[in-house]
């Protein structure tokens, strides 16, 4: 009878310590899928060609990481001198974006298309400031093509749209002296916990009066540390793919990177964990709007890292 109560105890323990463990594998599980799409389609415009495809990608294993050196940053200042920030000019619009390999630039979708047409805006150019000078650009280049998420322009809903507010484009200049960003995925944690970012672009307003010197501007703030109307708190579909803080932007940052800075081994790393795509939120004021935008998860690392069509 002792050796059947035995048994029947260690059965229990066993099963209760299985229970255990798959209990606490739940909240990893959920993070590793973070951002993860079985698979998510994508237009292309050939500038040369005035065509535009359709293509596929699915999740990649791996993420192939960028060659470029990372730039270092000002402390302490408002003017940005990093060039790895650039101004794109498209239609007659301005908007921003940020270097990330030596051909490929980062940026929001509406940038460089137009939903209510369906269609790719024709004349864009890419400037590149060197340093603080932004009279003269150090390189001015046009893509040869320009990539952006089919439900970009599918999706009917504001905010779910939004979730696809991204692009890429590709030029023919070699970018390597310019300097590049990293790319890293925002996890849950960094956004509810009010994680420091930076966030950079050529805004058209600054400190409230027009930006006369078409100057690079940076703004820290927290991620997610406010919540009021329009807050994508209301809409938990798309939470997973957007993000919210109270770095400072106007309009014209449209396309800008929103990064952190952290040191490892004496390394200053600048890792963009989110792109601007617009500003409201609100708590920001007189100098400007809250920003929010596209969280940087798999799916985009993808995109930008593993994709073979960006040519």
């Amino acid at each position: 009878m002792t050796v059947q109560l035995l048994k029947k105890f260690l059965c229990f323990t066993l099963a209760f310590c299985v229970i255990i463990a798959w209990i606490f594998t739940l909240p990893l599980l959920y993070v590793n899928a973070e951002g993860r799409n079985t698979s998510i389609s994508y237009y292309k415009h050939t500038y040369s060609t005035n065509t535009t495809s359709t293509y596929t990608l699915s999740q990649a294993n791996t993420i192939t990481p960028s060659t470029q050196t990372r730039t270092s940053y000002p402390d302490n200042r408002y003017i940005d001198t990093d060039s790895s920030v650039v101004q794109i000019l498209a239609g007659g619009g301005q908007g921003s974006g940020f270097i990330i390999d030596d051909h490929i630039i980062a940026t929001c979708a509406h940038c460089v298309y137009n939903n209510s047409s369906g269609s790719f805006i024709s004349s864009i150019s890419v400037k590149i400031f060197s340093g603080n000078n932004f009279t003269t650009p150090a390189l001015t280049c046009s893509p040869i093509s320009a990539h952006v998420p089919v439900r970009y322009h599918v999706n009917s809903g504001e905010f779910e749209q939004s979730s696809f507010d991204y692009a890429l484009l590709y030029v023919e200049e070699d970018l390597s002296s310019y300097g590049a960003f990293e790319l890293g995925v925002m996890r849950d944690a960094f956004l509810t916990n009010a994680g420091s970012v930076i966030a950079s672009g050529f805004p058209g307003i600054v400190h409230g009066s027009e930006n006369v010197n078409n100057a690079r501007y940076y703004s820290t703030g927290q991620m997610g540390v406010f919540d009021v109307e329009d807050s994508i708190e209301k809409y938990p579909s798309s939470c997973d793919q957007r993000f919210h803080a109270t770095a400072v932007i106007s309009g014209g940052d449209s396309g800008g990177p929103v990064y952190t800075v952290t040191e490892f081994n004496g390394i200053t790393y600048h890792t963009v964990v989110g792109i601007i795509t617009g500003g409201t939120y609100t708590i920001p004021s007189q100098t400007g709007d809250g920003t929010y935008g596209v969280r940087i998860t798999f799916d985009l690392l993808h995109f930008y890292r593993n994709n073979p069509y960006v040519s």
